[in-house]
């Protein structure tokens, strides 16, 4: 009876550690796709500001008389 429980526990210890390595692999995951994500808007920013750098700069030279 005692060794039926034990063997039991021994399982569910089992069970329990698998569970978390996919959990922690999951969140290794998710934390990789939100790195990717953040250099995504990063760089979208960045293109962004330098498009509207380049147009105000564009914009100037096109007012200015010469």
């Amino acid at each position: 009876m005692l060794e039926k429980k034990r063997d039991n526990l021994d399982i569910k210890e089992k069970e329990l550690e698998e569970r978390k390595m996919v959990v922690r692999k999951e969140m290794k995951t998710a934390n990789q796709e939100l790195d990717e994500r953040k250099e995504e808007m990063d760089r979208k920013k960045k293109r962004s500001t330098e498009n509207y750098i380049h147009n105000e700069v564009k914009q100037g030279c096109l007012n200015h008389k010469h």
